[in-house]
């Protein structure tokens, strides 16, 4: 019932093989974490469209209520995509806008921002 003496140093080296494979699998997903921004996946784009309710160009943050009433926080980052304005401080209350955001880490982060035409006659 014992061990032949081959057997055992094969098995030491199995378990070290992998072990060393899991390692190598741990640190890719590491570094693509790392290079996505966030070690938090993110989930699926949002279409909203609504009118500005308040604009905070300093904290990079847009309240906008949508057509149900329901007013969403959005958060602004460096690679947000403008549409129709260069950055947030052209935006005020009351302009109507397009908004494409995904949930990170618990904050609605904009993708893409399009301010639309004023209704009116």
């Amino acid at each position: 019932m014992g061990m032949r003496v081959g057997e055992g140093v094969r098995r030491g080296a199995l378990l070290v093989n992998l072990v060393a494979c899991c390692l190598v699998l741990l640190s890719a997903v590491i570094v693509h974490a790392e290079a996505s921004g966030s070690s938090v996946p993110a989930k699926e784009i949002i279409e909203i469209e609504g009118v500005v309710r308040q604009v905070s160009p300093d904290k990079n943050i847009l309240r906008v209520k949508v057509v149900k009433g329901e007013k969403v926080k959005l958060r602004l980052y460096r690679q947000t995509d403008f549409v129709g304005l260069a950055s947030l401080a052209e935006l005020e209350r009351g302009d109507r806008v397009r908004v494409w955001y995904r949930e990170v880490a618990g904050e609605n982060m904009v993708e893409k921002i399009e301010k639309l035409p004023a209704l009116g006659c």
